[in-house]
């Protein structure tokens, strides 16, 4: 039967058919099995209660009362699966093979060479936590990693070990007509701390690298057996588990951001204007769609073609540009893989344009300014979506007041990535949370 909202919305009792669902309802709420678009599973009260079947994770759970009670089948990024619950099951790999051992899981992890040359894992948030000290290392990072900024300047690497073109000679990027490289591959900045420099290939020397790059023979479906990097021993290589690199661009297509968040540098102007410094500020121009495609054509003659090249539209705040679809699409005729970095705040009728133009999301939750009704906006689009099309980077600590609020409202079954301030809070030095009503003030005087 075709039933309504207002019907439910009234307390209907029956079975009830809408146009993404099919569900038994008691008073207005789902009782008993249902079947929606994501998933089906057994409802109590309104709340998921017993079994649900996930179609777009193909996880399968116990729910008591809304959350997760058991995980009976897990289904990993790299295709493998894991029936059975944390002590006893079977993982059934992609390629087919069988093991009894359930995979520990590791959040964004990063692969190492060990200095007796073992490949291991390590959670991103743990390596940043050791504080390593890649200067000196080999990094080809001038052949991957690029960043466009707003200040002038193209670099190679978030962490601009190299600057492409100086300023005071050459000038803004948006005047050159062709962009020469500088080629450099040690590293001798004390800036990566970015999951984008860090999964760069890099070692303490080229040997070490050639041999990092050469002998990974695991294949994906093995990646999540690797041993994990135990704390007292040392790495001589690091990067991603993968053979094959993918050109990042980083485009900051401007600093102008609604959030004026502590740990994020504000903007430095020059006696005549120009920027000098700074990730946001309130009043910068916005970038044009002209200069967006140029500064993607100086480096077209440097980066390989598809589908070995990935751009993230990022800022302050890119949404805030009207110009965003008109960037996302340049980027996927240009053959990129396009994701957008994201605070939440723009209306979920955007983010559901872009999410159809193509794009991916990535939306960062910052304990000091994101309130409920945001991270409750990306709740609404998480069960429409593929995993992979949406991220939840939490800018905290896993156990911080400001986390749990976040797990409470996301999903339950949607993974959240912890970053403490791009590894730089090691001690919740930048924790400084805010009540709803003081986050909303502020965002919005800022945003004037």
């Amino acid at each position: 039967m075709k039933i309504t909202k207002k019907m439910i919305k009234n307390g209907y009792t029956g079975p009830g058919e809408m146009e993404d669902s099919v569900v038994e309802y008691h008073n207005g709420k789902r009782e008993g099995i249902g079947v929606d678009w994501n998933r089906a599973a057994e409802y109590s009260d309104d709340k998921l209660n017993g079994y649900s079947i996930n179609k777009i994770t193909r996880n399968v759970q116990r729910y008591e009362d809304g959350k997760i009670a058991e995980q009976l089948v897990t289904t990993y990024v790299n295709g493998n699966k894991w029936i059975g619950n944390d002590e006893v099951g079977i993982l059934i790999r992609k390629n087919g093979t069988t093991g009894t051992t359930k995979p520990v899981y590791v959040e964004n992890p990063a692969y190492v060479l060990t200095k007796d040359y073992k490949y291991k894992r390590i959670s991103m948030v743990d390596l940043k936590m050791r504080n390593p000290d890649y200067r000196k290392w080999y990094c080809p990072i001038w052949k991957t990693n690029w960043s466009i900024n707003p200040v002038g300047e193209i670099c190679s690497g978030v962490c601009a070990n190299i600057r492409h073109n100086r300023l005071q000679k050459e000038g803004h990027w948006k005047s050159l007509k062709e962009l020469k490289l500088r080629e450099n591959n040690i590293c001798k900045t004390e800036a990566c701390f970015c999951d984008a420099d860090i999964l760069q290939p890099k070692a303490i020397d080229k040997e070490t690298f050639d041999y990092f790059q050469e002998n990974k023979k695991f294949q994906p479906w093995q990646l999540d057996e690797l041993p994990l990097l135990q704390p007292d021993e040392e790495f001589i290589a690091v990067g991603r588990g993968n053979q094959d690199v993918t050109s990042e661009v980083h485009f900051h297509i401007g600093p102008r951001c609604n959030y004026d968040c502590s740990y994020c540098p504000a903007t430095i102007l020059d006696e005549s204007g120009g920027m000098v410094s700074g990730v946001h500020d309130n009043f910068s121009p916005h970038l044009s769609p002209t200069d967006f495609k140029h500064g993607l054509n100086l480096i077209e003659p440097h980066i390989p073609p598809s589908p070995y090249r990935r751009i993230y539209i990022t800022g302050g705040e890119p949404t805030l540009n009207p110009d965003i679809k008109n960037f996302v699409q340049t980027s996927i005729e240009m053959g990129y893989e396009t994701r957008i970095s994201t605070n939440g705040t723009a209306s979920e009728k955007k983010y559901r344009e872009l999410l159809e133009l193509g794009a991916y999301l990535e939306f960062s939750f910052h304990v000091e300014f994101t309130i409920d009704k945001v991270i409750q906006r990306v709740a609404n689009l998480v069960p429409d979506y593929k995993p992979d099309i949406i991220t939840v980077k939490c800018m905290s600590f896993e156990d911080t007041p400001f986390a749990e609020k976040v797990q409470a409202i996301i999903p339950a079954d949607k993974d959240i990535f912890y970053y403490p301030i791009y590894g730089r809070d090691l001690e919740h030095k930048f924790y400084f949370d805010k009540s709803e009503e003081e986050k909303e003030k502020a965002e919005v005087q800022f945003s004037d």
